[in-house]
């Protein structure tokens, strides 16, 4: 079997959240978390899915709220779209509402970054939640977000022999590739899913079979696996190029539109299709992403990808089809408008018009744009969206610091002014080291 049989993890954790418990699922990539959440979704009415983006994302600490406000009826989302958190948790705990939080490997890393900290710290609000289901990473544990579970599952790595994982798989201009691997392999050797994806995609860029036959079945065979491919993709600047053009969609989208944003060599598309990301809509694993990103990010310059988030954006853009979030009635469309702004946000100078129409309630996503805007050195532009910011947030002392910074990198203002927007920071988060 390619793909592992959680049905019974299903049976009970449906039993678990139908009385009005708290579960908690851990597991590697490719142990069946994603099934999991699949089959609830279909099962229980009303549930709303909260996948979090990676802790780094400026908007991460957007998408909780935002996805809990879609869950309440009409009367409610106008008047809550900016409530802190913890009312928002009230109105849908006094629903009754499921709620499933799916918590990416980069949220149990150690950041240093005091927002980052109080993001994180927001999870542990959801506690006061009667039928809450968490699905995360194996490398986080309960205590990070002060959950006490009535019911954890773990979840073991899923092993298949790569004839039998390969007979489901259409490799297509990797079958070659594949084939090397099995010849190269000795007998009944299992492993991960992950890692032979990883393996056919590193021999498809033309790295010995037998390189990657030597590590089948040590302890750290991804993670050797993919350090080897991404020195592949980084020798070839078209490969690295698609691959960084392919992860700027941060969920899973059609395959017609990945290979429209990440076009490849028709030999070379199965490394973003089976290799790297799987399925359709394709989805890459939040592990091998944050490894892909560290390692290939600095290779373009934001400038570059802005048409590929407006392409992205085009096409959430179908999906939520609204300005203002406080219509989106269900977690789905409200995820949709939340990568639109994102990727209007990346977009540049062609997303901005549409950025500006939208209602933004989150500070968290002025941030975003703001950011980018001083990546790409439009400090002056940058400045001008965290103004807008503490216009609705004046106590927020993260805008208040780059504020400061993009004005200072302007030449815009003078010393003293500059000045003085960074002892605003200071007052506003006096505890906080970095101000």
């Amino acid at each position: 079997m390619i793909a592992p049989d959680v049905t019974a993890h299903v049976d009970q954790l449906r039993d678990t959240l139908d009385k009005g418990k708290q579960a908690w699922v851990s597991g590697p990539g490719g142990s069946g978390r994603g099934t999991i959440i699949r089959q609830l979704v279909h099962e229980i009415p009303g549930i709303v899915v909260v996948d979090l983006p990676a802790l780094g994302e400026a908007d991460a600490g957007a998408v909780l709220p935002m996805l809990l406000l879609s869950a309440l009826p009409t009367s409610e989302r106008q008047s809550l779209a900016r409530a802190p958190l913890r009312q928002l948790v009230d109105a849908v705990r006094s629903h009754d509402l499921t709620v499933i939080v799916r918590v990416p490997h980069s949220w149990a890393a150690p950041r240093a970054e005091p927002h980052h900290q109080r993001v994180r710290t927001d999870l542990a609000q959801l506690s006061s939640l009667r039928r809450l289901l968490w699905i995360v990473d194996s490398s986080l544990d309960p205590s990070v977000v002060a959950v006490e579970p009535d019911c954890k599952i773990v979840l073991g790595s899923h092993r298949v022999a790569l004839g039998e994982f390969s007979e489901a798989i259409d490799w297509r201009g990797y079958g070659d590739a594949a084939g090397a691997l099995v010849r190269a392999l000795p007998q009944n050797v299992l492993a991960s899913p992950v890692f032979w994806r990883l393996c056919v995609g590193a021999i498809g860029l033309g790295v010995p079979a037998e390189e990657l036959a030597s590590i089948a079945g040590t302890p750290s065979a991804i993670r050797s696996a993919n350090t080897i491919l991404i020195r592949r993709i980084q020798d070839s600047p078209t490969i690295a190029t698609a691959v960084i053009r392919f992860l700027q969609a941060r969920r899973p989208v059609p395959l017609p539109l990945s290979a429209q944003v990440a076009p490849l060599p028709e030999e070379h598309e199965t490394l973003l299709t089976q290799c790297l990301g799987y399925g359709d809509p394709i989805h890459v694993s939040s592990l091998l992403r944050s490894w892909l990103e560290r390692a290939l990010g600095g290779m373009l310059d934001p400038l570059e990808l802005q048409p590929v988030h407006m392409k992205l954006a085009q096409h959430y853009r179908t999906m939520d089809g609204a300005a203002d979030p406080r219509q989106v009635s269900a977690w789905r469309p409200m995820s949709a408008w939340l990568e639109k702004l994102h990727h209007l946000a990346h977009a540049g100078p062609q997303g901005a018009p549409e950025w500006e129409r939208q209602n933004i309630p989150r500070r968290e996503c002025y941030w975003d744009r703001a950011r980018h805007l001083s990546r790409v050195r439009a400090y002056t532009e940058a400045a001008a969206v965290y103004a807008r910011c503490l216009e609705k947030f004046p106590d927020d002392d993260y805008a208040q610091h780059y504020h400061a910074y993009n004005l200072d990198k302007s030449n815009s203002e003078s010393t003293d002014n500059v000045i003085d927007h960074y002892a605003k920071a200071v007052a506003s988060a006096p505890e906080n080291p970095w101000w």
